[in-house]
């Protein structure tokens, strides 16, 4: 059996979604079809997606970080 290949994004282009704090906003989608990591759209607002084939634990997938 093959092993499955991730494509992620490029470093930099991830790493241009850090804000002045230090901080990338991330939008979790659980229940995907597949796994998948993406960056915005142009002249989308800069969040990073991530899709994942996980049931959200307790219903929760999103949520503010301190």
């Amino acid at each position: 059996m093959s092993r499955v290949k991730h494509r992620l994004p490029d470093r930099a282009a991830v790493l241009a979604l850090v804000d002045a704090r230090g901080q990338i906003a991330v939008r979790a989608t659980p229940n995907a079809s597949a796994n998948a990591v993406a960056l915005p759209a142009e002249g989308a607002a800069r969040v990073l997606s991530i899709r994942t084939t996980i049931t959200p634990e307790d219903g929760k997938a999103n949520g503010r970080a301190g």
